[in-house]
């Protein structure tokens, strides 16, 4: 079985890696035409655009080769289908499942570089793409965390509220902290700036006023600063935001949802859809084998184009599956962790009735 596997492997590797490249060449030019006036017009010079679909290309094959494995698994099938090398392996008592083994094999080398990319390549390059599009495009993009009403649950007995926190300056205005003991305030501090001194890593309050309820009494005291208050969160962690969730490589990504916890922030859904996402995705390549294969195992009239057009209309359900619940994941109205991996689970159970219904 080793000549016939690595026949099998050989074909579908072949078609992927040409289905890859025809993609991203589709992919490239349409780009191309949709920014060719923005090039001419900045006069961006022919080598700045080769380094920027450089930055972009991991974003393409990441999205693309679960496509491509698609594609290339329903040509392989349809094709050996077609020259009726499948009936004679069928003839010789190899059963579709046995065929499955050698698809699997390249296709699980493929999620792993897709798991590369998703996870590492593609926020490393992302960052260098929007860099290029800022300096020579002219477009802005949120690089930062400046932000309005932040409410931080410093502590389980801790509430701190800011109304503005600017990111480039690190200082927070009309600044509101509140001390609990179950439902008793024991104190509120409010203060007009707080300031982040990145040399010891502490917050500064400025101009405020302390007050500490005792019973139905009230103690005040006018602060003009006040380095004594030991905050869980830093500058960074405060800028940091789910808007530049897809800057962040899995490790960060990580880091960043631990911090968050820690510090008590606001809901943090998205955070934890995303970075599962980035987990579940390339794990569709794997997926799409019990779907392709069985589905082109039957000997029938039919080309390149139907196969192709199988292999986009799925990568759209796919696309529409992940972002229906990845809203409700954002939502809280389906567990996070469920919402990104679901659009996995439902395909996969469409894989599999696919694959029981076919012919062995």
């Amino acid at each position: 079985m080793k000549i016939l596997d690595r026949y099998i492997a050989l074909r579908y590797l072949s078609a992927f890696l040409f289905g890859s490249l025809a993609f991203v060449a589709i992919f490239i030019l349409i780009d191309l035409i949709e920014h060719i006036d923005d090039f001419i017009d900045r006069r961006v010079q022919p080598l700045a655009i080769l380094s920027y679909y450089g930055y972009f290309l991991p974003e393409i094959l990441k999205l693309i080769i679960p496509v491509s494995a698609l594609l290339s698994a329903l040509f392989v099938t349809g094709s050996l289908s077609k020259q009726m090398e499948l009936t004679a392996m069928k003839a010789g008592g190899i059963s579709l499942y046995r065929l499955l083994v050698p698809f699997f094999v390249i296709a699980a080398f493929i999620t792993a570089l897709d798991f590369y990319l998703s996870g590492w390549l593609v926020p490393r390059a992302t960052r260098e793409k929007q860099r290029f599009e800022s300096l020579n495009l002219g477009k802005n993009f949120w690089v930062g965390g400046s932000r309005s009403n932040v409410n931080v649950m410093d502590s389980p007995s801790r509430l701190v509220s800011i109304g503005y926190y600017d990111d480039y300056q690190k200082i927070c205005y009309s600044v509101s902290a509140q001390e609990f003991s179950g439902k008793r305030l024991l104190w509120r501090l409010d203060a007009e700036r707080m300031l982040f001194d990145t040399t010891a890593q502490k917050w500064i309050f400025e101009k405020g006023y302390l007050r500490f309820i005792e019973g139905e009494q009230e103690r005040l005291l006018r602060i003009e600063t006040l380095d004594t208050l030991a905050l869980s969160f830093t500058a960074k962690e405060l800028g940091e935001s789910t808007q530049a969730l897809e800057l962040m490589t899995l490790p960060e990504h990580r880091a960043f949802l631990i911090s968050r916890e820690r510090g008590g922030f606001e809901s943090s859904d998205e955070a934890i859809v995303k970075y599962h996402a980035k987990l579940s995705f390339p794990f569709a390549c794997l997926i799409v084998i019990l779907i392709g294969v069985p589905l082109s195992a039957q000997k029938k009239r039919s080309g390149v184009a139907l196969e192709m057009g199988i292999s986009v209309l799925i990568g759209f359900l796919y696309m529409g599956v992940q972002q229906v619940f990845g809203t409700l994941g954002y939502k809280g109205a389906v567990h996070p962790v469920l919402a990104a991996w679901m659009p996995n689970l439902v395909f996969f159970g469409v894989g599999v009735f696919i694959t029981l219904k076919a012919q062995k």
